[in-house]
């Protein structure tokens, strides 16, 4: 494993409430299709992925950018918010998800300007929602 690959995992592991052990097993190859897709940005202590849809599906249009993954190495820093609002001006019309039990993930959002437009689930057990900048209903 490379040594950025490291790092970014190690970012993932400061946070087991949201990361499980079972989250790891697929988490190196997920992050290294994110590297050879050019969909990750390590900046400003913070790792970001997103993906664009690339046709319809039940939830996503063609053309939908949603966020994957944003992990903050410092928490509180206002780092993610900087990546974050830089991320908005490169492609405004973004969705997300977010399990319900990550209120400080959801807080977040909102101050962002993400508003909830679904509620899912994560699996069967792990309700959450999508959200989507700017959209406010």
């Amino acid at each position: 494993i490379s040594n950025k690959m490291e790092e970014y995992i190690e970012l993932f592991k400061k946070y087991p409430e949201q990361f499980p052990p079972g989250y790891f097993r697929f988490l190196k190859k997920s992050l290294q299709k994110h590297l050879d897709d050019n969909t990750l940005i390590f900046k400003h202590n913070v790792l970001l992925t997103w993906k664009v849809y690339k046709r319809n599906t039940k939830r996503y249009k063609k053309g939908d950018v949603k966020i994957a993954q944003i992990i903050n190495k410092y928490p509180g820093s206002g780092e993610a918010t900087l990546l974050m609002n830089e991320f908005i001006l490169k492609y405004p019309h973004l969705k997300l998800e977010v399990r319900n039990d990550n209120p400080r993930a959801i807080r977040f959002y909102k101050k962002l300007g993400f508003f909830k437009i679904e509620d899912i689930f994560f699996g069967k057990k792990f309700p959450g929602m999508v959200m989507e900048f700017g959209i406010n209903q």
